[in-house]
């Protein structure tokens, strides 16, 4: 069994029930036992922690952050995010986390905690993007010393 088949079955599973599934929900899902999941996550906790970092992980990790060449010179600064926010991958399996979202903080507060935290990461490269291409816009002299 791999981790990220893991990682897919849980989130197929998610966007199912939402975080309420069983591990033997997934085990049959995989086509595996309880015992061959268990091998390789402690706890379903462990199991949507590591799912919520796969996520984000291809989110963050993406180099889609260096500013956009274009030789179009009229572009406003809200089509430059635009074609910014397309370089980065898809977002599909966060939305599989974030409609479940009542269900992850009453449920699993720990988890929902930890994809709050990723998303403020999300949130801070998003903006950095913005900071990061020049023709969004100048930055003052103060601006500049903090970033």
């Amino acid at each position: 069994m791999e981790r990220q088949e893991a990682y897919i079955a849980a989130l197929h599973l998610i966007e199912e029930k939402g975080p309420s599934f069983t591990m033997a929900e997934l085990a049959r899902k995989m086509k595996v036992s309880k015992r061959t999941i268990y091998q390789h996550f402690t706890s379903k906790a462990d199991l949507l922690n590591q799912t919520i970092d796969y996520v984000f992980d291809d989110l963050l990790n993406n180099k889609s952050d260096e500013p956009i060449e274009t030789n179009n010179s009229h572009l406003s600064p809200l089509e430059i995010l635009q074609l910014q926010l397309q370089k980065l991958p898809n977002v599909y399996d966060l939305d599989k986390l974030l409609r479940s979202s009542k269900s992850f903080s009453t449920n699993y507060p720990e988890q929902w905690a930890r994809v709050n935290r990723r998303l403020d990461q999300l949130g801070s490269r998003v903006f950095q993007m913005l900071l990061n291409n020049p023709r969004v816009r100048i930055l003052t002299a103060t601006e500049k010393k903090f970033y």
